[in-house]
This record gives structure tokens, C-alpha cells and sequence, in this order.
């Protein structure tokens, strides 16, 4: 009786530390407690006239973090994806997009077992093309950033060069990923104080990006660097 005590015992106290730790992405440490599951909304906004809006969706269970994603920029765009990862490892596992515009529409089905590789079905207007590659560095998708960003617990060391896949265009480009202040931000549904941070590449759709530094964070506020369009937390 004593050994299965102890035992029983020693078996809870690792269970315990094993769901305690963080995990690490990106370089970084992480803690999965700042996922909730969610819906946020947000407007696209243009020259102090909202041009479209962004609806961000977070759900969870034992194996999966799932991601949803619609955005829309009235009359021009319209993307939808669910993105899928594996809770344990942080990487994606499958991703389904469809993107429209007025002539053409895009379907994506995506899917990888680890960070090096990935396998894509890119079918543009009944055209197929298929992308199957292996690589020498962990590459990560573009939507799996922003909906993994506000779990890292210290922004202030973050200075991250990452090998990012486009979904869109199903192209590769190295981004930096990097802290650069704090400050207060005014949107529709407050004043946050928040983290800023730049997410940039060489001639590529780079994004200044504002997470709430209370608890629960959430991103409030998107820029597009170059381009007079801000995404804004409404709900």
C-alpha cells in the first residue's frame, strides 16, 4: 500500500510540473493560459472610414489551438482560413483557405507534420499547383504568428528573424520580428496600454502590431506599414 502510495504520489507531481511549464516558440517562452477561446472583431479602417473588417476566432481542445479567420475588405477581398496546430509542439498541422475577389478565387489546402516541411494544394480558379518542400530551418506561417503573438511572456527581448510562408502567394520571406516600445492606443472599445512591436521584410506586407499588456493580452490594433489602413479591436 505504502508503495502504490508513493507512487501515486510521485505520479501527480509530475503531472503537475509537466502542466506548470511553459513552452517555448519562436526562440521564445510562451505560456498557452493567455489562449482563451474567443471571438475578437475588428474594422479596417481607411482615411477615418471603415473599408472592411477582421474577424479572429480561437478554440481549444486537448491535441488542438484551432484558428479562424475571416477578413474582408469590401468589395475587393474576401479570405476565410481555419488553421489548426498541435497544441504540444506549437506547429501547424493543416490549414483551409479560400480567398475571392471579383475574377478569381483561391483554394488552399495545406498541411505539414513538423516546422521543416510542408505540403500544399494551391487550386486557382479549378488550376492546380502543388508546393512539396523540405526545409533546412523551421519556416512558419503568417497567420500562426498573429495568433500565437500575445502568449510570449517578455516582449522586451524579442528580436526574432523568422522564415515566414505567405499564404496567399505561397512564397517564402524572412520577416523580423521585433519589440520596439510601449505605448497608449485609443480604439473603439478603450485605451489600451499596450506592447508595440514591428513584424518586417524587404519588400513584403510588414504590419506594426499592438498587444494589450493586461491580462488577458489581446492584439488591439494592426498597422500596415506603407499603406493608410489601420485593423482596429471593435469586440
Amino acid at each position: 500500500m505504502k508503495i502504490n502510495y508513493y507512487l501515486a504520489f510521485l505520479i501527480l507531481g509530475m503531472s503537475i510540473n509537466a502542466f506548470s511549464q511553459n513552452s517555448y516558440w519562436l526562440g521564445q517562452e510562451v505560456n498557452l493560459k493567455n489562449l482563451e477561446t474567443r471571438k475578437d472583431s475588428f474594422h479596417m479602417i481607411q482615411n477615418n472610414k471603415v473599408v472592411g473588417y477582421w474577424i479572429w476566432e480561437t478554440q481549444m481542445n486537448d491535441k488542438e489551438i484551432i484558428f479562424k479567420d475571416v477578413s474582408v475588405l469590401t468589395d475587393l477581398v474576401n479570405e476565410e482560413f481555419i488553421l489548426k496546430l498541435d497544441r504540444q509542439k506549437l506547429n501547424t498541422t493543416n490549414i483551409d483557405m479560400i480567398l475571392s475577389t471579383s475574377k478569381n478565387k483561391l483554394k488552399v489546402d495545406l498541411s505539414r507534420t513538423t516546422s521543416k516541411d510542408l505540403k500544399a494544394n494551391y487550386n486557382l480558379n479549378g488550376n492546380s499547383k502543388i508546393i512539396d518542400s523540405t526545409f533546412a530551418k523551421n519556416v512558419i506561417l503568417r497567420p500562426a504568428i498573429f495568433g500565437l503573438l500575445h502568449t510570449i511572456l517578455d516582449y522586451k527581448s524579442l528580436d526574432e528573424s523568422i522564415e515566414t510562408f505567405f499564404l496567399s502567394s505561397g512564397k517564402f520571406a524572412t520577416m523580423q520580428l521585433k519589440y520596439i516600445g510601449e505605448e497608449e492606443v485609443m480604439v473603439a472599445t478603450g485605451k489600451f496600454s499596450t506592447y508595440k512591436l514591428s513584424f518586417e521584410g524587404k519588400n513584403q506586407l510588414s504590419n506594426i502590431i499592438y498587444i494589450k499588456k493586461e491580462f488577458p493580452r489581446r492584439i488591439v490594433k494592426v498597422e500596415l506599414i506603407g499603406q493608410p489602413l489601420t485593423i482596429e479591436l471593435v469586440n
